[in-house]
């Protein structure tokens, strides 16, 4: 077919690589490229605005449908944005309404697309496009979808990871202790699939990143981690937990050479249980919490053998203690593992997977049922959000300011921890004290505090005021996060009426989630600045808005300090609209498309990475409360097949590798 002289380009998606081919091109059409595209039929045309549809951001509303007299086969077909022209005034107010009104959501758009059927060559063409939305934001396809997977010898999918830009946001926010765990059963392809968590600021498991593999070998595992480390704009974490897989601990140490290696301790004890008795299990607790320092342990572990002389010589006894510096607390002292100590977050999460998700369900299913069960994880946070925002706890007993500051500042499961340990400080009694100077960095004060259960048991806490920093012994800040009970005792002593800022570790706030999905909305925010309204600017400004004045608003000083910012920035918008600066203009870049009906080439988008940044492990003497979570675009592409897969197109994609993806074998 020909139109005015003009090449066409005649369209017939049958599957959904020409579907994905189509879209990563459809970004700027204009009506002259339009109208050199030719349909096979009525139902290619819908489909192919769907998709138009899809890449900018809009829903379709099918309209003015034309039919021929003589056999009611379709002629001209019109589609409309969703939200094209206005509700009748006469539905606004009615007197006789029974039923409550809908929501308005038309505004007058007349973005749409006209299309023509000629009988001559019996296909269809584009007869007019209206590209220019009006009055609304478009919401843009999520451009922070991850995903990479590789092929087998038999072309079909061999190892495969995927997370979104929400996941890799919590990454980066919450990545810094990371269960790893495999579990099966979960696909008709009997392969293992790999699910990595963390812990969010509600101290709940949060999916970081998922991977369906082939094998459990070492090479596996490290291309999963690097994938992972990609993902997380190559952030690195500080602790893995484990379930003690040797391919894992390789992988570990080469991907992450830094982190440590955390063994779960519920699989050490189901180990042992299977070996030995009650009895032991509960001698070895004492190794594993018991023992405050190194010699400790080791004079607790040599009293449990010859406890049990037959054991020694046993290998699997031998290899416990040669992991031991991953499983001893009195080896682990300091080291920050945000109160994780097993993979059961992981193993709660394949449950939960495996509540919806069956033995011989489909691949691409398989993805489809992970995303609900990640929207269902993601609803329970955000009601967790709620509840600690807008609620507030009763205020009794003692320390009533630092409880206060505490109800404000963290989540209310992480308050809830902060009141049960500040509740054990009456347990403890001030002997001595001591202060010295100092030159830089201030003075500082030193505490010894005895246990009033435990006689033996002294701790000693170091307190700098110009740094309001705290360090205690015992090392529980540096590995949960949270004041311990004996720092609290130093507080209580010296009559503080504040936490010191030292000792609030942001990962565990409240204003840590609206700064992760804050960051996270920025990346939309300024990709979609062009487009936004100004009313979605002005709610989105407003919210950040808010946020601030609820956490100022208590000091005096603080709320000083933001005025007087605010208004010096005011005066400066001012003045930059009364002497406004020229801005260079930049012009859309044209989409290059193929003539022909053969199947377009994709282009390789490149990725980049992320600079390695610190993301809250309680460190003295750095600032771990000013956390940048930076969330870039990451392109989707794979290793081995460079063909770039937006998130829409990705479940459907893995049903074009079957029924070959996933060969038995390893």
């Amino acid at each position: 077919m020909e139109t005015g002289g003009e090449e066409v380009v005649d369209i017939e998606i049958n599957n959904q690589d020409q579907a994905d081919c189509f879209e990563s091109e459809l970004e700027d059409f204009t009506l002259a490229e339009m109208k050199q595209l030719s349909f096979r039929s009525h139902r290619t045309c819908i489909q192919f605005y769907k998709m138009y549809a899809k890449v900018k951001g809009f829903g379709i509303r099918r309209k003015h449908t034309t039919t021929s007299k003589i056999d009611g086969h379709p002629t001209s077909q019109k589609l409309w944005c969703n939200r094209e022209g206005f509700r009748e005034a006469k539905h606004l107010n009615r007197p006789d309404r029974k039923r409550k009104e809908k929501a308005v959501t038309r505004c007058g758009c007349n973005a749409s697309i006209s299309f023509k059927w000629d009988h001559r060559s019996d296909s269809w063409y584009v007869k007019d496009f209206v590209p220019e939305h009006n009055g609304h934001d478009l919401i843009p396809m999520n451009q922070m979808y991850f995903e990479r997977y590789t092929r087998d010898d038999h072309d079909g999918i061999d190892k495969m990871f995927w997370c979104d830009g929400i996941c890799q946001a919590y990454y980066k926010a919450f990545g810094k202790v990371i269960g790893f765990d495999t579990t099966y059963k979960v696909n008709a392809y009997q392969k293992p699939f790999v699910v990595v968590v963390g812990v969010n600021h509600h101290r709940k498991t949060v999916p970081l990143g998922v991977a369906l593999i082939a094998n459990e070998t070492t090479d596996t595992y490290i291309w999963v981690l690097e994938q992972l480390k990609e993902a997380g704009g190559n952030v690195a974490p500080y602790t893995f937990i484990t379930d003690g897989d040797k391919a894992m601990a390789a992988a570990i140490t080469e991907v992450f050479p830094r982190a440590h290696h955390r063994l779960c301790l519920c699989h050490l004890m189901r180990n042992i249980k299977g070996h030995t008795n009650k009895r032991f299990c509960s001698g070895f607790m004492k190794c594993v919490d018991g023992a405050r320092t190194q010699a400790e342990f080791e004079e607790a572990w040599e009293d449990l053998m010859k406890a049990y002389v037959a054991l020694r010589d046993k290998k699997w006894a031998q290899d416990l203690y040669k992991d031991k510096e991953k499983w001893a607390e009195a080896f682990m002292v300091g080291q920050f593992y945000a109160g994780m100590r097993s993979t059961q977050r992981c193993e709660s999460m394949n449950s939960t997977l495996k509540t919806v998700i069956t033995s011989k369900i489909m691949l691409y299913r398989f993805v489809e049922l992970y995303d609900q069960v990640l929207e269902h994880i993601r609803f329970e946070e955000d009601k967790d959000d709620y509840i600690s925002t807008h609620t507030f706890p009763v205020i009794t007993g003692v320390l009533p300011e630092i409880k206060t500051q505490a109800a404000r500042t963290y989540t209310w499961n992480m308050y809830k921890l902060f009141l049960k340990e500040l509740n054990f400080e009456s347990g403890h009694i001030m002997t001595k004290t001591k202060e010295e100077k100092g030159h830089r960095d201030g003075a500082s004060t030193t505490f010894w505090l005895n246990d009033c259960v435990n006689k033996d048991c002294n701790y000693v806490v170091c307190y700098n005021k110009k740094l309001q920093q705290m360090v205690c012994c015992c090392m529980k800040y540096n590995s949960i996060g949270l004041p311990c009970r004996h720092m609290f005792a130093v507080m209580k002593f010296t009559g503080m009426v504040e936490i010191p800022s030292g000792c609030i570790l942001r990962r565990w706030t409240i204003r840590d989630k609206v700064h992760v999905k804050n960051t996270f909305k920025d990346h939309d925010f300024q990709k979609r600045n062009d487009h936004a309204s100004a009313n979605g600017r002005y709610a989105f400004l407003t919210g950040l808005s808010a946020q601030l004045c609820r956490m100022v608003s208590s000091s005096y000083d603080r709320s000083t300090w933001v005025r007087d910012k605010l208004a010096k920035m005011l005066l400066e918008i001012e003045n930059e609209k009364i002497n406004p600066k020229d801005k260079d203009i930049i012009k859309d870049q044209k989409v290059k498309k193929g003539k022909s009906r053969g199947r377009p080439k994709k282009s390789e988008v490149k990725t980049t990475g992320n600079e390695n940044i610190d993301q809250g492990v309680p460190f003295i003497g750095h600032d771990v409360h000013d956390i940048t979570h930076v969330v870039r675009n990451v392109a989707a592409t794979s290793e081995t097949n460079p063909s770039p897969v937006k998130s829409g197109g990705f479940v459907e994609l893995l049903k074009n590798f079957l029924p070959r993806t996933y060969n038995t074998g390893d």
